[in-house]
């Protein structure tokens, strides 16, 4: 994928999550080797130096027409765009089509739906739709919906097109790669003491919810002196002198300025207070235990399901009844270690952090390149063999010492009928494949760097290696693959690359492979 253009605004009214959520995925198509640009309104708070800063190109949009009450079915939120529906397409159209196309667009506003992504068609390859109100039609071939609760694909009968792709639920969550990166040192710590208390109420908080939190805090005697509160007041929020002043000669109470991620934050966090929307898929990626207050009407469903689900306490949406609510939410947190490690545990099983690769793979697969293994790769294969996750489904699972791996690969090397490939994409090695070819039928065996585990690369390594092997051996007609019984993640990652299972082996005819039965 060459270029892709992204429509979503910040602002105000809307707030800065659509952006920051797209600001992610830009980074990830960026690091796929896409040209990003931004398609945004020139709303006050609109986020383009921020976006420029990123490194992407931004088209501002210029304020439009104002006639929304002329429409005889105006789309939802339609206040918020800034424009009438087809002054937003025309214009984007035309800055699309004077780059010459778009290999995809992607559309996340609440005031647009099908009468945007339509006329957009002439100028786009794929559209891909981010939302979670399932409220309006889309024309679209993907559409993202992230949200807790959001899990039933249902929502969307007869609101996008038979053929659309749907990925739902907090699995496909649009975060930084960082949050899963930082996911496991994250949980370890997490022994439900609350030495650090992290307040973030959204980039805008128009409402000043900030500052009610505070006020609650540095009255409540659990809060003493040896915790930490941090909070971070967002970069539209137009009450920081008022936070600032509040914060003055209290110690244990710093105000931090917006940050260009907030995944440290989050990990060294012992308990948050935070919104819902993208902070709180943030959270629970991190298991980070939070009390969650809905900011917007939007953010209600979300702050319930989490609740539900034991991964937060929810305060719901904003009322007189805030103060006495945190208060006893905090009260209880802070004399319940055992509920502290619960909210951890259930908000981490809840959303890992590795949807924006799940997302990636639909819309821009990465290229797995592949060359023949030779004895300069000896050293690295043996390194990656011995791996523990790669032993614990190979063979007996002992180590292999370096002189009988040298022996084994010197022997490989010189056999026709044995084909060893080491697979890598842009940021650097992926794995190895072998097929042991016999007549029209290859098995096929694989394992990845373990640096690279995690990534949902093996379906795409395995579909590499079945092509090269179709294109390179036509007799072969059949690949075959045994896979462990208790080796999910391979048998996953066969299913994803075409292979039929039967039992536990898996065939692809004429096509893709892979599995973790390394050196025989």
């Amino acid at each position: 994928m060459k270029t892709a253009f992204i429509r979503a605004d910040a602002s105000l009214a809307i707030g800065t999550g659509h952006i920051m959520r797209c600001l992610a995925l830009a980074d990830a198509l960026k690091g796929r080797g896409t040209d990003v640009h931004f398609l945004c309104r020139a709303h006050e708070g609109h986020l383009a130096d921020l976006i420029a800063d990123r490194g992407f190109s931004v088209h501002l949009l210029p304020l439009g027409s104002d006639g929304y009450a002329d429409l005889s079915d105006p789309p939802p939120h339609c206040g918020w765009l800034g424009a009438l529906p087809e002054e937003d397409a025309t214009a984007c159209h035309d800055i699309i089509a004077a780059a010459g196309g778009a290999d995809l667009l992607v559309v996340d506003h609440y005031a647009l739906d099908h009468r945007f992504e339509t006329p957009l068609r002439a100028v786009t390859g794929r559209i891909l739709v981010i939302d979670d109100l399932a409220d309006r039609i889309h024309d679209c071939d993907v559409l993202v919906d992230q949200n807790f609760g959001s899990d039933d694909a249902s929502r969307y009968a007869g609101l996008v097109p038979p053929a659309t792709r749907l990925l739902v639920g907090p699995r496909h969550a649009l975060l930084a790669e960082a949050y899963a990166e930082a996911r496991g040192s994250s949980l370890a710590r997490r022994d439900g003491g609350i030495r650090r208390l992290l307040v973030f109420l959204g980039g805008v908080d128009a409402d000043n919810v900030t500052m009610r939190t505070l006020e609650v805090c540095a009255g409540l005697a659990d809060l003493t002196a040896d915790r930490e509160i941090l909070a971070l007041v967002g970069r539209s929020n137009r009450h920081r002198s008022e936070i600032v002043a509040f914060a003055a000669g209290r110690d244990n109470l710093t105000i931090l300025p917006p940050q260009p991620s907030l995944v440290a934050l989050m990990a060294e966090a012992d308990l948050a207070i935070g919104a819902g929307g993208v902070a709180a898929l943030e959270r629970a990626a991190l298991g980070l235990p939070s009390i969650t207050v809905a900011v917007a009407d939007n953010q209600t469903g979300q702050a319930s399901a989490l609740a539900e689900a034991g991964a937060s306490i929810s305060l719901g949406r904003i009322s007189r009844d805030f103060e006495p609510a945190l208060e006893a939410a905090l009260t209880l947190l802070t004399r319940n270690q055992p509920l502290m490690r619960r909210l951890s545990a259930a908000s981490a099983e809840l959303c890992d952090g590795r949807g924006l690769s799940r997302v990636l793979d639909e819309i821009a697969p990465p290229v797995i390149d592949l060359r023949m293994a030779t004895q300069a790769d000896a050293e690295a294969m043996w390194r990656w063999r011995n791996h523990p996750d790669t032993r614990r489904y190979s063979g007996s699972g002992d180590e292999i010492p370096l002189e009988r791996h040298l022996a084994w690969l010197d022997a490989t090397l010189s056999r026709s009928d044995r084909l060893l490939l080491i697979g890598s994409d842009r940021r650097g090695d992926v794995g190895v494949l072998r097929f042991d070819i016999e007549g029209d039928t290859a098995t096929i065996s694989v394992y990845l760097a373990p640096e690279r585990h995690g990534e949902g690369l093996g379906r795409w390594l395995i579909a590499a290696g079945s092509a090269y092997l179709g294109a390179h051996h036509p007799a072969v007609t059949r690949i075959v693959a045994d896979v462990r019984a208790d080796n999910a993640s391979s048998r996953r990652a066969f299913a994803a690359a075409g292979y039929a299972e039967d039992s536990l082996t898996f065939t692809l005819r004429l096509g893709p492979a892979a599995d973790a039965s390394p050196e025989a």
